[in-house]
């Protein structure tokens, strides 16, 4: 036990938990996934089974599913992607995409499904009488006269093309609708389809919108990169400013404006004016002391500008000649200036020889001094002849020292002659320069004050160079002047204009009393114009700064652009109110640039600039979720069904149809399925039906089946009963179609299926020539035992009648081929052979669908037994009951020849015969409520049956192209032939088995049927009446134009049917010319 301690176990498992403890999460995660999978097998298996079955079965569909599933995962990524850049959030934008993509395909689905089983619905238009019909003008005169109303008022920007070209369309609409009116119909019915599903479609578009917003941002961001943005944003910024300088430039204006009006109209200006108007009056008379006046102020500026340009032209002069000497010093000190490297050059050059010679002058002074010591050399003190050497050498190299100095001494004398001489022109330089700049002032000086000398009036100078008489006049064109373009340097001249005219009547003793009062200062003016004339040095500096293309091009980013605008618009001087909302405009453009702007702010830029790539982008993403919506609708035909192209009052889904004919096939969908097609005959096509069944009054196996089958083909209008024919029944394509595919399917889906029908084929042939009958005999023969891997029956040829056994045989041998018969192989059991449960069914299906005919044998019947035995069915050759002898005989226009033929064949005499079947067809007709009395009256008379048939034909013309009329002529003959067969299956249980009485019956059923039609017409019926009475009851519902034209017509009949002998050929003429509708005359 101390082995099983916790700590040995946790010590054998280390290694392992060392070994996966990297990968426990995986491990736990499969482990997870494989237990989560165990526990839903069921499930999964359900799954598969559906998805096999309604998908994997058909490759249209898989294939169309996928894509839908592949363009919603490529739509929703993009939109995600798209939503990401909006809420910055991958999960929640993922949550959202997954919502809306599944929304959308599943909407896409529906909405293809409504197509679907909507196309071929029908619906019934009703138009509500008189008042609907003057409603209907009245809204339809209401709405062409208030569209005519808002086009001659201009609430509607139409034309007269307009008017024009929608009276073709709506011509021509028509005309096709008329022509071709197939062609249309779809398109209308389609119409009818997407207002009828109106919320799928708000649903899809809703979805459809968003998921389209989101992912064209993301195409968008994707194929327009930043550095296409800020290109663009340039652009656009360039376009914006230069627009948002204009609207400047014309608010400025407009301002300018203003203030002139608002000046002109001020107090100061009035009262400025009045001052000059006052001047001016009094100068009227004093125009030759003005004249002298201003001829003395000409005089003395004419001398003042005299001397300013002598001083001028003196100071000019001088600076002439002293800027020639300043070029050639200059021209000198560059070349001295050129001169002086290559000098220095020399000088260095030589400095290096002295160096280099004083070096060597050094180094032989040592050596001379170490031998005249003795350390070098000879090694020997004094001075021998070793010294006597070096010192020679010494000698040499003092010589060249010499040399080398002498030579030095040339070039360093040139550097300082250069030298000097560089030093003394720039001292030159200096001066000059000083007395030009001092020449230069004094020019400037006597400029400025000839230009102050001949500043006059501005544009009135030349009048006064020529004229001085001229000064008043000038006067009065500056005050114009001012009046015409208000701005500060026209006050100034007016001004100016107006001080001299008043200095000139001051300096004449005859006006120098009457001016006292006239002062030329415009204090009160310039005032009231302060803010015209700040505008008006705005609009200069906006002129200079702004106006002009080439300025907005010195800007070449963004952010110098709208500097620009701003500066353009604090230049302007325009007020701060005025301002605000060019101010604004500035600021939402550059809030909206595209190279700092949201991904969406940038989007709706380049719809606003027409960018193609924009309209691309949005049309890829309509074009991606637009195939969602093409999947949806080519999804839901691949799941169409033959059924939903039968026209319907109802629209029913594929899968609603199907599943109402399936219900009525199972349980044995193919067996069922077969016997339908099998009863089906084809015909003529009549009003959409090819084929026909006619269910025999014999209880058969299939009846039931069949039966089952057309209940349910008529609650999807798939079939419809004969009312000529209660026993018949129309069937259209689109059943036998759909049966046919199911009894394919299924039988394709077993081999069972195949080999019970390759079963039923053999049998059947083995049981020829009379089918019923052997097989009723095979049957009778058969023993039950118990059920042994599938066989359920025995057959013992010893106790089976010798007659038989042929018959027998062949069956079994037939069923042998495909191992439905074993033999019993022991000892003495040789003639036993054991029959499968499949075969029983088989041949019992075989005899349920073939009656026995009871003339296998020598026209004996089959199971008749010894003398007094009874078998199954009664007594077959019981006395027949005795005839009542006080039947009525009438009904001549039956087949009395084979009656009589009938009749000679057993034991009723033809007398009798006809008695019965007399007495069978007055049963029958009470049953309608007539009597043999009003058939002989009326029906006795040549030509009045047939001209009843042409009534009927009438009527039911009238029931083809009328649905209603349909309806009610099908439920009221419904009741009468209910009626009628009851009758039959009361006087059937009186036959008690016998055949000539039974085929007598047959005989009187079959006659009454084929008056049926014309006996439905007869009043004692009632069918008219009825029809009267419905369509009366429905009128307070409303009636459609041809219900009551119709309602018109069955009044006659009913009134004509009341006044007139229906024996007569004349009174049933009338009723089908009543019956005959205004289109077939």
């Amino acid at each position: 036990m101390e082995n099983l301690s916790p700590d040995a176990i946790t010590g054998w498992l280390q290694p392992l938990k060392d070994a996966i403890g990297p990968a426990w999460p995986t491990l736990l995660a499969l482990m997870s996934a494989f237990l989560l999978f165990w526990l839903t097998q069921g499930f999964w298996k359900r799954m598969w089974a559906a998805l096999e079955a309604n998908i994997l079965s058909n490759w249209r569909l898989a294939l169309l599913g996928l894509a839908a599933f592949a363009l919603s995962m490529a739509s929703g990524w993009t939109t995600w992607d798209g939503m990401r850049n909006f809420t910055r959030e991958p999960l929640l934008s993922g949550l959202i995409t997954f919502g809306i993509q599944g929304v959308m395909l599943i909407a896409a689905w529906l909405i293809g499904e409504s197509f679907a089983t909507g196309m071929h619905s029908r619906s019934r238009n009703r138009v509500y009488g008189l008042t609907g019909v003057i409603v209907g003008m009245l809204a339809g005169f209401g709405i062409v006269g208030g569209v005519i109303a808002l086009a001659s008022t201009g609430g509607l920007p139409l034309t007269t093309n307009h008017i024009l070209f929608a009276g073709v369309g709506l011509a021509l609409i028509l005309l096709l609708a008329i022509l071709q009116g197939d062609l249309v119909r779809p398109y209308f019915q389609g119409a009818k389809v997407i207002v009828r599903n109106a919320v799928l479609w708000v649903m899809f578009l809703a979805c459809m919108g968003t998921s389209v917003f989101f992912a064209f941002d993301s195409r968008f961001t994707a194929i327009f990169p930043q550095e296409e943005r800020t290109r663009a944003s340039v652009l656009r910024a360039q376009n914006q400013v230069a627009g948002i300088v204009a609207d400047i430039g014309r608010t400025l204006s407009a301002r300018q404006q203003t203030e002139t009006e608002t000046l002109f109209r001020s107090e100061g200006w009035g009262a400025y004016e009045n001052q000059l108007d006052e001047l001016a009056g009094k100068a009227q008379g004093s125009q030759s002391a003005i004249e002298a006046y201003f001829v003395e102020q000409m005089e003395a500026r004419r001398r003042t500008i005299a001397e300013q340009q002598e001083r001028r032209a003196s100071a000019e002069s001088q600076q002439a000649g002293l800027q020639g000497k300043n070029v050639q010093l200059n021209e000198e000190l560059s070349q001295l200036q050129a001169e002086r490297p290559g000098a220095m050059t020399a000088v260095i050059e030589q400095q290096q020889v002295v160096s280099e010679i004083e070096r060597r002058m050094d180094e032989q002074r040592a050596k001379v001094l170490a031998e005249e010591k003795g350390v070098e050399g000879s090694g020997k003190a004094g001075r021998g002849q070793m010294w006597r050497a070096e010192k020679a050498a010494l000698d040499r190299v003092a010589a060249e020292l010499q040399v080398a100095n002498e030579r030095l001494r040339g070039p360093q004398k040139r550097v300082s002659e250069i030298d000097k001489r560089i030093a003394s022109i720039k001292s030159e330089l200096s001066q000059i320069e000083g007395t030009l700049a001092q020449l230069k002032g004094e020019a400037a000086t006597a400029e400025r004050r000839i230009s102050a000398a001949e500043r006059t009036t501005g544009v009135e100078e030349s009048a006064l160079n020529v004229d001085p008489a001229h000064v008043l006049p000038a006067f009065e064109r500056a005050k114009a002047a001012f009046r015409r373009q208000p701005t500060l340097e026209r006050l100034t001249d007016l001004q100016q204009q107006c001080a001299q005219l008043l200095g000139a009547m001051a300096a004449t003793p005859a006006t120098r009393e009457s001016i006292r009062t006239v002062d030329c200062d415009p204090k009160r003016a310039t005032d009231a114009a302060s803010a015209l004339f700040t505008l008006n040095a705005g609009a200069k500096v906006f002129a200079q700064n702004c106006v002009g293309g080439e300025k907005l091009e010195r800007h070449s980013t963004t952010d110098q652009l709208f500097d620009f605008a701003r500066g353009c618009l604090a230049d302007s001087g325009l007020p701060s109110e005025t301002t605000d909302q060019l101010r604004k405009r500035i600021n939402f453009a550059e809030l909206n640039r595209d190279d700092k702007a949201h991904n969406f702010v940038v989007s709706w830029n380049a719809f606003q600039d027409g960018n193609r790539l924009a309209y691309l982008a949005l049309a890829n993403a309509i074009a991606i979720d637009l195939l969602v919506l093409m999947t949806g609708l080519f999804g839901a035909n691949a799941l169409r069904s033959p059924l939903q192209d039968v026209p319907s009052y109802k629209p029913r889904s594929a899968k609603q149809l199907e599943a109402i004919i399936e219900n009525a096939l199972a349980p044995d969908a193919y067996e069922t399925a077969h016997a339908v097609i099998e009863a089906m005959q084809p015909i003529t096509p009549v009003d959409g039906f090819t084929q026909e069944v006619i269910l025999s009054d014999n209880e058969t196996g299939d009846r039931a089946s069949v039966r089952k089958v057309l209940n349910a083909g008529a609650t999807i209008g798939a079939v419809a009963q004969d009312p000529m024919e209660p026993r018949r029944y129309l069937v259209r394509p689109e059943l036998f179609e759909f049966l046919s595919i199911v009894a394919r399917k299924q039988y394709e889906s077993s081999e069972e299926h195949r080999r019970l029908a390759e079963l039923k084929q053999l049998v059947t042939v083995a049981l020829q020539p009379h089918v019923g009958d052997h097989a009723a005999i095979v049957l009778h023969n058969l023993q039950p035992i118990n059920e042994r891997d599938g066989f359920s029956s025995e057959v013992l040829f010893k106790e089976i009648s010798p007659s038989h056994h042929p018959i027998v045989r062949r069956a079994l041998n037939a069923a042998a081929t495909l191992r439905y018969v074993m033999q019993d192989v022991r000892s003495g059991e040789r003639d036993r052979y054991y029959v499968h449960k499949d075969l029983y069914k088989t041949i019992a299906k075989i005899s349920s669908a073939n009656p026995i005919t009871a003339t296998w044998q020598s026209g004996h019947p089959l199971l008749i037994g010894g003398k007094d035995e009874v078998r199954e069915g009664g007594v077959l050759n019981a006395a027949p009951a005795s005839v009542p002898q006080d039947l009525p005989t009438y009904l001549t226009y039956a087949d009395n020849a084979r009656d009589k033929k009938s009749a000679e064949s057993d034991d009723l005499s033809p007398e009798q015969a006809e008695k019965l079947r007399s007495y069978y067809e007055s049963r029958l007709l009470k049953a309608l409520g007539l009597t043999d009395v009003v058939i002989k009256e009326r029906l006795g008379t040549e030509g009045v049956r047939e001209a009843a048939i042409d009534a009927w034909k009438a009527l039911k013309r009238n029931a083809d192209r009328n649905q209603r009329l349909h309806e009610l002529m099908g439920e009221y003959q419904n009741q009468h032939n209910l009626a009628l067969s009851e009758e039959y299956s009361r006087l059937r249980s009186e036959i008690d088995g016998n055949g000539q009485r039974a085929d007598i019956l047959d005989r009187a059923d079959r006659d009454v049927n084929e008056l049926f039609p014309i006996l439905m017409l007869f009043p004692e019926t009632g069918l008219i009446s009825y029809i009267i009475a419905e369509l009366e009851t429905a009128y307070a519902n409303g009636l459609t134009v041809d219900e009551q034209e119709l309602l018109d017509r069955l009044r006659d009949v009913q009134q004509v049917m009341a006044d007139l002998d229906l024996s007569e050929v004349e009174a049933w003429q009338m009723v089908e010319e009543a019956l005959i509708s205004v289109d077939e005359r």
